[in-house]
């Protein structure tokens, strides 16, 4: 397992999907699983680096396991955040047009589409929001 710390801005998403990427391609998991191993991680981490600590300086641990079979991985985010369960929200209403749509909720509705398996739980003042994506 790899863990993976970083502070939660924005700017550091590339270092964290870098890190991400070097662990799935020295598993030597295909191109494919790692594009979507990379979608769902910016996507969970920008969430964090905008929202888990109100404008305030955060940091956020990923843990990225790869699963021998079936082949996969697991990626785990934490934060120590403001308690927010994403998968408590509401999918987005994709019928509507795009001008019609409230603002926010795509980007975990595209990672629950994406994640074969997806859980969050709180813990010691802790978010953990864990994906398991398989080939």
């Amino acid at each position: 397992m790899t863990m993976i710390f970083v502070n939660a801005k924005t700017e550091n998403l590339n270092i964290l999907l870098s890190s991400i990427d070097e662990c799935m391609r020295m598993a030597g998991m295909s191109k494919d699983l790692r594009t979507r191993a990379m979608l769902v991680a910016e996507e969970v981490f920008v969430n964090i680096a905008h929202h888990a600590y109100n404008g305030g300086e955060g940091h956020a641990i990923i843990k990225c396991n790869i699963i021998q079979e079936p082949p996969g991985i697991m990626l785990e985010f934490i934060d120590s955040g403001v308690h927010f369960n994403p998968l408590e929200q509401g999918d987005p209403d994709t019928s509507l047009p795009a001008e019609k749509r409230e603002i926010g909720g795509l980007g975990i509705y595209i990672t629950k589409r994406i994640a074969n398996e997806i859980y969050y739980w709180r813990k010691d003042g802790a978010n953990h929001l864990a994906m398991v994506l398989l080939v």
